[in-house]
């Protein structure tokens, strides 16, 4: 077999595996019981696995000044995806209810582009300094959503409850010390020993590499175990117009922007296949979590989240895969 297909494949038994585990013992399981494995399963991922793992990346990253190209990136797809999934669901679907507007415009924006996708495909086209850079991409990420995507939910649960939000109000002192600010703490600890030539311990290409691996099937297999798969996914209206603009409209906007700013600005090509790469990752788990926090339509975002993760892995990911390593 051709070895890029078999990393393709690899790839894809690494997610689609552990998701059909997950079904699989869903059905021998109560609510209960579902809602209390993917509570402690997403703990263990974010405040064990997303922490040690960012930790160790910014820890070995040899980072320049002009790799601040790639946050940009991410900040403006997702601010753009915001925008455009707002209006669009206004314009074009016109939702009878204000909460479906809103869980469009989450699944457009938010792109899974952190270990368990973006960074995982990075790195099974460019190894771990591709992974390093898919990293670097996501320090957008967690200041953007807790403040522009917390703000944007309270915004709707208002309007749509006619009233004030029932979400509490974060304070900075609370935003700045919550626990969920782990895995970015651990970013800023990584990138201070870096700064100051704190070696690393041996073998920590092959510790970042495992935990990865172990990551991804405890994710997936929660997402399995938590989430209730059939092909009525496929018969939602809503899911075809998102995927439009998350593979096709969205993508071709960032590679124009990209041709645009490569005349004004040097862009290595490792850093230009990462911003094409990560320009069509399918939805993110925190559509789905967003989703819920503010009572939004989460049957809804899990199908957008299940649905453009299949298309992603069986259809985009080839093509990316053989396109980004002609180019590249």
């Amino acid at each position: 077999m051709n070895p890029i297909f078999q990393k393709i494949l690899l790839f894809q038994v690494l997610i689609l595996l552990p998701f059909a585990a997950g079904q699989i013992a869903r059905h021998f399981t109560n609510e209960i019981q579902q809602n209390r494995w993917t509570g402690f399963s997403f703990r263990i991922s974010v405040f064990l696995f997303d922490t040690m793992i960012g930790f160790l990346i910014f820890w070995i990253a040899e980072l320049k000044i002009d790799d601040i190209f790639l946050p940009l990136g991410g900040l403006t797809l997702v601010l753009l995806g915001l925008v455009v999934g707002h209006f669009y669901a206004k314009i074009v679907l016109r939702p009878v209810d204000l909460r479906y507007q809103a869980t469009f415009a989450l699944g457009v924006s938010l792109g899974n582009h952190g270990y368990t996708m973006g960074g995982a495909t990075a790195f099974l086209l460019f190894g771990l300094e591709g992974m390093i850079q898919a990293m670097v991409y996501v320090l957008y990420f967690f200041p953007t959503v807790f403040t522009v995507f917390f703000a944007y939910g309270e915004y709707t649960t208002k309007l749509t409850q006619n009233r004030r939000s029932t979400s509490s109000v974060i304070s900075i002192r609370e935003l700045v010390w919550s626990k969920k600010n782990l895995p970015l703490m651990a970013i800023f600890t990584g990138l201070l020993l870096n700064l100051f030539d704190v070696p690393a311990p041996p073998y920590t290409d092959t510790i970042i590499l495992s935990l990865v691996g172990f990551n991804m099937i405890l994710v997936y297999a929660s997402f399995g175990f938590s989430m209730r798969f059939s092909s009525a996914i496929f018969r939602n209206p809503y899911l075809y117009h998102l995927s439009l603009l998350k593979f096709i409209l969205l993508p071709a906007f960032m590679i124009l922007l990209y041709w645009l700013l490569r005349h004004f600005w040097v862009i290595s090509p490792l850093n230009s296949a990462i911003w094409i790469l990560q320009a069509f990752m399918p939805a993110a788990v925190y559509s789905v979590i967003l989703s819920r926090i503010f009572s939004l339509h989460h049957e809804h975002a899990h199908d957008y989240f299940i649905g453009t993760t299949l298309v992603y892995i069986i259809l985009i990911l080839p093509i990316l895969y053989t396109t980004l390593s002609l180019l590249f």
